[in-house]
């Protein structure tokens, strides 16, 4: 009988790797773990090591940035400090100019003048005669509101006379403060006339100011800061008309010395002035009138056509274009107005004038209060008080004064 041998199938040399291989697997496995063991290992060593490097490199860079910083900082300081002495140089540049055009304005303003400043000197006019006055330079524009200040002193009787006047051409009574005989002092406008209740004929500085608008022709008056009088109806609606003359000291008259634009109308017009005694009535041939001067004439010419040659009969003591000054009993007087013409002596300002200033508007009682008390400096915007503004003439003089301080020695 014989011996039955196995068939070996396709299978068996599968099996017998895989027993192999089943067989190889702890070895495997335990070598990956110890290789991943060695991994970790290195790993840890690198990672212990690493900080300490990255310290280092960090100190580096930030050492290396501050160095940038210090280095930027310092740079930005010195431009500052170039553009800081860049910017002094330029102000004290800036500065001196500027100092050297006030120093050079005040030297214009002064002119030749030794007094401590432009505006600390006075106009002394010690005599009654017609020909000591003084001149402002500047003239006025057209006004339709203003205001006028000055500082006085005077104790002549009787009447202080005229401490300003401004006339333009046709009417030498435009403006004009006036104080003659036992007469109130007055204010003329246009040769309309406002009485005002000022008392300075004792000697003593006193301050002055009247303001006046054409609205209604309000006006005040001020005395040491004092409001002592106000009215309307003076020169209404009638604007001061630009480019005359104004004279301190003095009343200006015309050619043939009428007083204050008498010329061409009655001397008893103006509140307080007499004609003296004359004819009980007089002839007179008026020239002819066109339109546009009739339409000008006085109220008191109504009655007269214009062309009209015929003769006119006036009241006792009138006549027209004819007058005769109550302090110059007996002297007739014919003539035209004539800007800074003539001057007379009876109307003339006897005393000191100081601190004349002109605004073109009406100041507030505040205002003038402050400037009569010295607590403000005001200029006039109009007409400045300043030492080239005002030239004086005939004997006339100019003489340094502190308004402020000589008051209080007239307390």
């Amino acid at each position: 009988m014989g011996f039955w041998a196995p068939v070996r199938s396709g299978f068996e040399p599968l099996r017998h790797e895989e027993e192999e291989s089943e067989a190889m697997k702890p070895r495997n496995y335990d070598n990956h773990r110890q290789q991943k063991r060695e991994h970790q290992l290195r790993v840890n060593v690198s990672t212990a090591a690493l900080p300490g490097d990255f310290r280092e490199v960090l100190q580096r860079r930030l050492g290396e940035l501050e160095r940038q910083l210090l280095s930027k900082v310092a740079e930005l300081e010195d431009e500052k400090s170039l553009l800081h002495n860049e910017t002094s140089a330029h102000r004290q540049k800036t500065e001196s100019a500027l100092n050297a055009l006030l120093q050079r304005v005040t030297e214009l303003e002064r002119g030749n003048s030794a007094f401590k400043s432009p505006d600390a000197f006075k106009v002394s006019l010690p005599l009654r005669t017609n020909y000591l006055y003084g001149k402002i330079k500047k003239t006025l524009p057209e006004l339709y509101a203003f205001t006028i200040c000055l500082w006085l002193r005077s104790s002549a009787s009787p009447g202080i006379g005229t401490p300003f006047s401004y006339a333009v051409p046709g009417q030498a009574n435009e403006i004009v403060l006036i104080e003659w005989g036992n007469n109130p002092i007055e204010l003329l406008i246009n040769d309309k006339v406002a009485q005002l209740p000022l008392f300075v004929s004792d000697g003593k500085w006193h301050h002055i100011c009247v303001t006046w608008t054409t609205r209604d022709g309000m006006w005040e008056a001020f005395q040491d800061g004092e409001k002592l009088g106000t009215g309307e109806n003076l020169a209404p609606w009638h604007p001061i008309k630009p480019g005359g003359v104004l004279i301190l000291g003095q009343e200006q008259v015309g050619a043939g010395g009428v007083p204050g634009g008498a010329a061409g109308r009655p001397s008893g017009t103006r509140p307080g002035l007499r004609a003296a005694p004359g004819p009980a009535q007089l002839s007179v041939r008026l020239p002819d009138l066109d339109l546009a001067t009739a339409a000008r004439r006085p109220a008191w010419m109504a009655s007269v056509p214009a062309g009209s040659a015929r003769a006119i009969l006036w009241p006792k003591g009138l006549r027209a274009g004819m007058g005769t000054h109550p302090a110059l009993p007996g002297r007739d007087r014919v003539g035209v107005d004539t800007v800074g013409g003539r001057f007379d002596a009876t109307q003339a300002f006897v005393g000191e004038l100081s601190q004349f200033n002109i605004w073109d508007r009406v100041l507030r009682a505040q205002e003038i209060i402050n400037i009569a008390n010295c607590s403000t400096n005001m200029p006039g915007n109009v007409i400045p008080w300043v030492d080239n503004n005002v030239d004086v003439f005939g004997g006339a003089s100019k003489w340094p004064v502190q308004t402020c301080e000589e008051r209080l020695l007239d307390l």
